[in-house]
């Protein structure tokens, strides 16, 4: 009969420890719970931000399609810039040339 008293006091040992383990376990589900709904608040405010605050691919695409506009006439531009004094150049050379030839034509008056 001696291992009765020592097997009830293995099992009350043994749910002490238990109950500590649940408590332990308890206080874990809490920090979790705590931090899925701070995690939920997270997405629904991330959601409403993509909702509203930024553009959706129609919006990307126009406003990239002004930008690439703007883009090639500024590109447009700067060729134009650097084209055209040289062919204005080119043009005036041509013309002076035409004046000495018509110049050398045209009988001199005395």
């Amino acid at each position: 009969m001696p291992e009765k008293p020592t097997l009830r006091k293995d099992l009350e040992r043994l749910a002490g420890k238990v109950d500590a383990l649940g408590k332990q376990l308890n206080s874990k589900i809490d920090r979790v719970a705590i931090e899925t709904v701070k995690l939920k608040a997270d997405v629904a405010e991330i959601k409403v931000a993509i909702a509203t605050k930024l553009m959706t691919k129609d919006e990307f695409r126009h406003y990239s399609g002004m930008v690439q506009k703007i883009v090639d006439e500024l590109s447009t531009t700067r060729d134009e810039r650097i084209t055209f004094p040289h062919l204005l150049d080119l043009h005036g050379k041509t013309l002076q040339d035409h004046s000495k030839r018509i110049s050398a034509l045209e009988p001199h008056e005395k």
